[in-house]
């Protein structure tokens, strides 16, 4: 919270954009450590 101003981020990416040519990755739903919405799948029902 408060760690960046306005105008903060386009330097940070035209930085990332000139000197890192990593393509970047996402990663699979299939691998997260989150449990899911699951236990909420009887909310709401009697």
């Amino acid at each position: 919270m408060g760690r960046f101003v306005e105008g903060d981020l386009l330097p940070i990416l035209e930085h990332q954009n000139e000197h890192d040519r990593v393509e970047p990755t996402r990663r699979s739903e299939a691998r997260t450590p989150q449990p899911g919405d699951s236990a909420w799948s009887g909310f709401g029902s009697v």
